[in-house]
């Protein structure tokens, strides 16, 4: 598989050469930890991150601004990639590779959600239409695998002004008893609005929620101990409101987003990548739990993929310079945006970065290895806007999505990465 991978991408750069685009650079702004002396260093691009010393800080290492500003134009001029970001960087000296176990849910943390969670009212059972009594989670057989589930709910309280509670879980195990099909999930709802499985993150107003009284950091207690009784070494990644969606009109609550952190450094959050692909494998969305918040405390809940931090693979890998990381983000960048050129009807195919993150990213091996690693990436995230004639005449009308990498990129060797895929 990495040999066919490292072909396609010969080809992209072949194709590049050919095709091109232009490229305006605006502006760079220097990363305060950055030595601007005579003895600060300036290694060549070429060199990689583990011939300086250990103690150096990455951003130092490897020549990161704090900001980056440029513009990549494809020779029409209606591929447009655009990059007005700041460029988040851990304060470490150096990154590693650790492997990473995707597990199901434990008895353990079942049964410790639903303590938290029934409260004292009456609950049925979806599948059954019978009052639940406490018996967990119910096999049911499925094509290629068993499936765990149990899926509750109350909505006397919200006939009567209050909310509509539910509580999902469930995991799917093929006969070799692995994971399969089904990712690993809890949600949970206590609103009167469905706001369940929303991961959007709106930026706040004047560091408020607009629905909610309460301070960002009174929010962020109750999410966090919410989310620390279920994964301890999971942090926020990201935080922001919530959008108002047109059908059930729902306040603008909190919402924050929280991945495991390793040694400091977090997995990179990506909305909408949770899911399991068509071939039974995981996707890089392992391990992530999105909470929503508002006056009262928690009131929406989803954990996707449970897993444990495996053994340490390598450590301190050599990462590229950023120089490096810029030039495949103009080449192949540009290559992923333009093939939609094709379409006559398009006018405008613009990508907007606003975001530079390097972090760590569940990539799954070759069917060799049989498992996941965390590896260095940068994610480029950017809002996206298709317009023109046809299926495009609306392109503008709908607001920006917030929180989707349009580039991933390994930090070691430079390999464009999937995040719908996971490789």
């Amino acid at each position: 598989m990495r040999k066919k991978r490292m072909a396609f991408f010969l080809v992209i750069f072949i194709v590049i050469q050919i095709t091109g685009c232009s490229k305006t650079t605006l502006s760079t702004k220097k990363n305060d930890s950055v030595d601007n002396s005579s003895n600060a260093s300036t290694s060549d691009p070429s060199s990689s991150a583990s011939d300086a010393p250990t103690s150096e800080l990455l951003s130092e290492r490897l020549g990161i601004p704090e900001h980056y500003q440029a513009e990549y134009t494809s020779e029409s001029g209606i591929s447009v990639i655009t990059v007005d970001a700041d460029i988040i960087v851990p304060e470490v000296s150096s990154l590693s590779v650790y492997e990473a176990l995707p597990r199901p849910l434990s008895d353990e943390e079942i049964q410790g959600f639903l303590d938290r969670h029934l409260e004292d009212i009456i609950w049925t059972d979806i599948e059954t239409q019978a009052e639940y009594t406490g018996y967990g989670l119910a096999k049911k057989p499925m094509p290629g695998y068993d499936q765990y589930s149990l899926s509750i709910f109350n909505k006397d309280l919200f006939y009567t002004g209050g909310d509509y509670y539910h509580i999902s879980l469930s995991y799917g195990l093929d006969s070799s008893g692995d994971l399969a099909w089904m990712p690993p999930s809890i949600q949970y709802e206590k609103s009167r609005y469905n706001i369940s499985g929303e991961q959007e993150c709106l930026p706040l107003e004047n560091g408020q929620a607009a629905g909610c009284s309460i301070s960002m950091e009174e929010a962020l207690a109750f999410a966090r101990k919410e989310v620390h009784a279920l994964a301890p070494d999971y942090e926020l990644t990201n935080y922001g409101q919530i959008p108002v969606r047109e059908l059930p009109q729902n306040p603008q609550y909190y919402i924050f987003c929280f991945t495991r952190h390793i040694d400091g450094v977090p997995v990179n959050d990506c909305i909408y990548n949770g899911q399991l692909n068509n071939t039974y494998g995981y996707t890089s969305g392992l391990g992530s739990i999105t909470v929503i918040v508002r006056d009262e405390g928690v009131c929406a809940l989803t954990y996707e993929n449970p897993y444990d931090l495996g053994r340490l693979v390598e450590a301190e890998v050599s990462l590229l310079p950023f120089e490096s990381i810029l030039e495949i983000l103009e080449n192949v960048g540009m290559l992923s945006i333009k093939h939609l050129e094709l379409y006559e009807e398009l006018e405008e195919n613009i990508r907007a970065v606003y975001q530079i993150k390097l972090g760590y990213m569940a990539v799954r091996q070759s069917e060799d290895i049989g498992a996941y690693y965390y590896l260095p990436v940068w994610d480029f995230y950017a809002t996206s806007t298709l317009f023109g004639g046809g299926g495009y005449a609306h392109g503008k009308d709908s607001p920006p999505i917030l929180g989707s990498s349009f580039l991933t990129i390994n930090a070691i060797d430079g390999t464009i990465l999937d995040r719908n895929e996971g490789y």
